[in-house]
């Protein structure tokens, strides 16, 4: 809670504080403050939950919480799909937004680079006859299995005709389904791969994500002599991850520079992995003088020695 953790079902469930109904919280004085209400409409004064979750412990640490839960869905269909341009991307996102609504429980974006490395390192064998510029890895969630698998394959087909996608594969058990989703959880293994490498989690709208990705990499061969960038991230919601590898350790703040130094205006240096201190003075891009000015009075406030998180955010 103290990140505001996010994940692969975002477009679905939200972040944490979607879904932290209450919570009981510490402040640096010792003064336990509890708000564990279990109700979803509260507009009753100020929502001090917001005080901690999101604050990376800065202004207080959470000791309980009551949460929203959701059933578990009787079964989720895992689909990868091949599309030839960026465009065709975001367009596949839109259709199935329109035709599955809220069982659209995850849209998960792969470039041409990413995709290739993410296969030879899980040893995967390559699920489609030739290499594609974009891939997208979706979960539906299926209510009535028989009719909602029927209403999925329907979807895929009118979007192959349409030529809004160049390929699909759609997961018939749960191994399949694990073998698609191996493809995109391999980041972390990637990685280590790459050592030293420099990984960067950027929310930004979701048109500008392609030219954006290319500005980058293209940035990063001109002025640091780089190759190129592994790219993926959450499409459904905005975020974008980038993984490069470096020369050196030494030249992750040069490439900083470019990665932030590059994003269009409305977007943010860190979508869900927080600020720390690593992206602290980063976060003027992201957050307005009056804003930062209103965060340090707040840590001020709550926190006037600085015993909570020392160092960290701002």
């Amino acid at each position: 809670m103290a990140t505001n953790a996010g994940g692969n079902r975002v477009i679905r469930y939200g972040m944490t504080r979607q879904l932290v109904l209450g919570l009981e919280g510490v402040l640096a004085d010792g003064t336990v403050v509890s708000s564990l209400n279990t109700i979803i409409k509260d507009n009753a004064g100020y929502d001090i939950k917001q005080l901690f979750i999101g604050t990376e412990g800065t202004l207080g640490v959470v000791t309980r919480a009551s949460l929203r839960l959701f059933p578990e869905p009787p079964e989720r269909l895992t689909l990868l799909t091949a599309l030839p341009s960026y465009e065709s991307l975001t367009s596949l996102l839109r259709f199935f937004r329109r035709r599955m609504g809220s069982q659209l429980s995850a849209f998960e974006a792969m470039w041409d680079s990413y995709f290739e490395c993410a296969l030879a390192i899980q040893k995967i064998e390559r699920p489609f006859q030739k290499r594609h510029a974009f891939y997208a890895l979706a979960e539906v969630e299926m209510l009535n299995p028989e009719v909602d698998r029927s209403s999925v394959e329907g979807t895929l087909a009118d979007a192959l005709s349409s030529g809004q996608i160049s390929d699909a594969i759609v997961a018939h058990s749960l191994a399949e389904a694990k073998s698609l989703w191996r493809i995109r959880e391999c980041a972390g293994e990637l990685l280590g791969r790459l050592a030293p490498a420099a990984a960067h989690d950027i929310s930004l709208p979701i048109t500008q994500m392609d030219r954006y990705a290319t500005t980058v990499e293209q940035r990063f061969q001109r002025e640091m002599g780089g190759d190129r960038i592994f790219v993926f991230g959450h499409l459904g919601d905005g975020n974008l991850h980038l993984m490069t590898p470096l020369r050196k350790a030494e030249d992750a703040p040069a490439l900083d520079k470019i990665v932030y130094e590059s994003l269009p205006a409305g977007s943010s240096v860190s979508a869900e992995h927080g600020i720390g201190t690593l992206k602290k003075p980063w976060l003027g891009l992201t957050r307005s003088p009056p804003e930062m000015a209103l965060m340090r009075s707040l840590k001020q406030h709550l926190d006037p020695r600085g015993i909570l998180n020392r160092g960290r955010v701002i």
